[in-house]
């Protein structure tokens, strides 16, 4: 999508006079998508196999991150951490949505603050659960 807005912003530019304004609405237009993606993978994780603590990725992820950042929990600390990590993904996701979807400018800055730290935190996941490539490609 972002790449298609991209390939419409230099066709435009070459046709256009006014090559700034083209940029500006290629920036709205990349960010109301970066909106979306954020607030639809909130969205489609509204379900029973992510909710659940037992078959959900996120308390995987959660729970290998926290020793890499010097943190390891104790294990009534881990289960509470087990079962708060989906629910906190999913608000986290959708606090992004939102948040680059705002009109103030110092929400959506908030907004890229949180998705370059949820990124960051996907990045320094260990092996076998890092997913470093995807992390890189959202946050360029």
């Amino acid at each position: 999508q972002i790449d298609g807005g991209l390939l419409l912003l230099l066709l435009l530019c070459a046709a256009s006079a006014d090559r700034d304004a083209v940029a500006r609405s290629w920036a709205e237009i990349c960010r109301l998508q970066l909106s979306l993606f954020y607030a639809s993978a909130a969205w489609w994780k509204l379900n029973t196999s992510f909710l659940d603590p037992r078959t959900s990725c996120a308390p995987m992820f959660f729970l290998t991150l926290l020793p890499t950042l010097g943190y390891t929990p104790s294990p009534a600390v881990a289960l509470g951490v087990r079962n708060l990590a989906p629910a906190a993904t999913i608000g986290g996701e959708a606090c992004i949505g939102l948040l680059l979807a705002a009109a103030s400018n110092r929400l959506r800055r908030l907004g890229v603050c949180l998705a370059l730290l949820l990124h960051l935190g996907i990045s320094l996941t260990p092996s076998p659960n890092n997913a470093t490539p995807f992390s890189l490609a959202m946050a360029a």
